[in-house]
């Protein structure tokens, strides 16, 4: 006999109402989920700013004592040479070649030997911090270009093409001649055509009056709109075969040719109607100066660069003062720090020989033994190596020991003399700032370049790279910094410009 259990329709309501508790226990677990990511990603937002803010503060500090060692090195450098700077010929500021001849360095002299010459490491509030200088003076000024002498204006171009040229060689990002032709073509035209550009043109000191179409512009990446340029003309990085690939703001400049701006008044007082300078926006000192920025000063003496590049600062009330470099002011180049491409580049090979300019690198890379110290504790640099002293030139006239001198044609020679200079102005300062320090012992110290190179560029660390360009200039017997480019944020690490780089970097 079978017995019937009746069934009760509350057991199958049951299995719905556990079904809606599971469906309810999911939305809350998503909502935990989702406050928790929220909170976890505002945590490491707040981090992140909070490590930048850290990284600015780390690069503000160092970029402070970075002007504050290069108007040291200045001041020892003077005293140990027993001399003072001479101050910058405007006139040859404004591409007067006949500004830029004469004269001898009386300055200190700068060289890779000097403390801003090599990269230096430090640490400020557990931030790592790496400092690389570059000196404008030892690239090649493009203003030149605009040189009011057709002859000069034409050998001013083809050096600029040259330098182009040589740039990147052995490179797979080689720039061929053809090609450096059309960049420089390009930049010419882009600063003598400055009426017709689209957008529209600032108000620059620069300005002159009947000269509307030429204008100088504020940066070399300005240019990046033109043909032939792109990028990655304004960057380092390695090229697919792992080489290092320079920018090319590495050779050339347009932030040398650097005065005062009652220097400027002056240079253009004899150009106006009755030789009288009429004042900007208030009487001859004093008053307000527009900068070339567009900004203005509260004083009549303010920073001006024929590159138009200035912070709107001012110098003091109406002081004249002096700026690093002979009295080429910005046109030469210091022969202590040019790179290979610049050396080389600065004139045909037809007329000079390139032989003499590799005997140029060879002298300044050799041991200066006079000055080594042997019983002295030895020095190394960030890589381990140890830091040898090498020669280099107290003045131009000290290129008469370089091998080949005397074979030279007078003619050639002289003219590639007058664009040589040992003083350096103008400073590129690059500041790496990263989270974390590379390296088992807490720094890059016993790794050899390739090594600490690659490393750094792993991008494992949060980095940070900055730029800025100062000015060294002497104002009465002290010497100053100021910058002429506050610093900008860069989106690559910049690589040491090496005259013998090695082969496995």
């Amino acid at each position: 006999m079978r017995l019937l259990v009746p069934t009760s329709r509350r057991a199958e309501e049951r299995g719905a109402a556990l079904m809606l508790a599971i469906l309810v226990l999911g939305v809350l677990v998503l909502i935990v989920l989702q406050i928790t990511l929220g909170s976890s990603v505002d945590m490491r937002v707040a981090q992140n700013d909070l490590e930048l803010t850290n990284f600015d503060a780390a690069i503000e500090s160092a970029m402070l004592k970075t002007m504050q060692d290069l108007a040291d090195d200045a001041a020892a450098g003077a005293e140990a040479g027993g001399s003072e700077a001479a101050a910058p010929d405007p006139a040859a500021a404004f591409g007067d070649p006949s500004a830029a001849e004469g004269g001898g360095e009386t300055g200190p002299t700068d060289s890779r030997r000097d403390d801003w010459g090599r990269p230096q490491q430090t640490e400020i509030n557990g931030v790592s911090l790496r400092i690389l200088i570059q000196d404008e003076d030892s690239k090649y000024n493009i203003l030149t270009m605009l040189t009011e002498d057709p002859d000069e204006a034409e050998k001013a171009f083809n050096r600029v093409v040259r330098i182009l040229d040589l740039c990147r060689d052995q490179t797979l990002s080689d720039i061929d001649e053809a090609d450096a032709r059309d960049m420089a073509e390009a930049m010419r035209d882009f600063m003598r055509d400055r009426r017709g550009a689209v957008l529209p043109r600032p108000g620059l000191l620069t300005d002159r009056e009947g000269e509307e179409d030429i204008g100088f512009p504020l940066t070399l990446r300005e240019f990046v709109v033109l043909p032939g340029f792109n990028e990655f003309m304004f960057r380092d990085y390695r090229d697919a075969e792992g080489t290092v690939v320079h920018s090319i703001a590495s050779f050339l400049t347009l932030s040398t040719s650097v005065s005062t701006y009652q220097d400027y008044r002056d240079a253009l007082k004899d150009e106006l109607d009755g030789g009288v300078m009429p004042a900007a926006d208030g009487p001859e000192t004093g008053g307000s100066t527009t900068t070339s920025t567009g900004s203005s000063s509260s004083t009549g003496t303010g920073v001006r660069s024929t590159a138009g590049s200035s912070d709107g600062s001012s110098l003091g009330d109406g002081t004249s003062v002096s700026g690093g470099g002979s009295g080429s002011a910005g046109i030469a180049v210091n022969v202590n720090t040019a790179p290979n491409a610049v050396l080389h580049g600065l004139m045909d090979r037809r007329e000079l020989s390139w032989e003499f300019l590799d005997g140029i690198l060879r002298y300044r890379n050799e041991e200066d033994e006079e000055a080594s110290d042997p019983d002295a504790d030895p020095i190394y640099d960030e890589y381990g190596e140890e830091i040898i002293t090498k020669q280099i030139f107290e003045s131009t006239e000290e290129l008469k020991e370089v091998d080949g001198w005397e074979l030279l044609d007078p003619e050639p020679r002289d003219e590639f003399t007058r664009f040589m200079t040992v003083e350096s102005g103008v400073f590129s300062v690059f500041i790496t700032a990263r989270a974390s320090i590379i390296g088992e012992e807490g720094d890059s110290f016993g790794m050899t370049r390739a090594e600490a190179e690659e490393a750094t560029e792993k991008g494992t660390d949060r980095v940070r790279t900055v730029r800025a360009i100062v000015w060294r200039y002497q104002d009465g017997e002290d010497y100053k910094v100021v910058p002429l480019e506050p610093w900008e944020i860069l989106d690559y690490v910049p690589f040491e410009v090496l005259d013998f780089p090695e082969e496995d970097r």
